[in-house]
């Protein structure tokens, strides 16, 4: 689960790193991260990519690209 509150940037983007990867997506290095109110986390990796992150109720911790 992603933790509530706030949270510095380098821990969102190791959330986030460690979230991508479980998902088995294409990431070599998050390269920023940053949570919104909601507590998404908008994550770019160092390729490129760009990912949502957060916690679905059902499933847990999710990564979609966008």
């Amino acid at each position: 689960m992603i933790p509530t509150g706030k949270i510095s940037a380098n821990f969102a983007s190791r959330i986030a790193g460690e979230v991508i990867t479980a998902s088995g997506q294409a990431c070599a290095e998050v390269s920023s991260a940053e949570r919104g109110a909601d507590g998404t986390i908008t994550a770019t990796c160092s390729g490129g990519e760009s990912y949502q992150v957060y916690t679905d109720a059902a499933q847990g911790p999710v990564a979609v690209a966008r």
